[in-house]
């Protein structure tokens, strides 16, 4: 729980703080962003594992597929992704 706070300070000091907050299985943690992104935080870091970057605009809309192995990102240019977990890159 310690890291969990720890992670939110951090985001909120770094940037605006973030839109949306989706934890899968902690310890990860998902936030939507108002940089054009998601980025992936574990817990116990205090570096993003991924960034899921290509709208055009704010991301407000994040969360993971059940099987984890997808995630989708919903932003204010009025689209949505999904990106592949596994390697960022997305898939439609």
């Amino acid at each position: 729980m310690r890291y969990y706070f720890e992670l939110l300070y951090t985001l909120i000091m770094l940037s605006r703080p973030p839109t949306q907050i989706h934890i899968h299985t902690p310890p990860l943690l998902l936030p939507g962003s108002m940089v054009r992104s998601a980025r992936l935080w574990h817990l116990e870091y205090t570096h993003p594992l991924r960034v899921y970057a290509g709208h055009e605009r704010d991301v407000d809309a994040v969360r993971f597929h059940p099987n984890c192995n997808y995630l989708a990102t919903g932003s204010v240019d009025r689209t949505v992704r999904l990106w592949s977990h596994a390697d960022a890159k997305m898939v439609s």
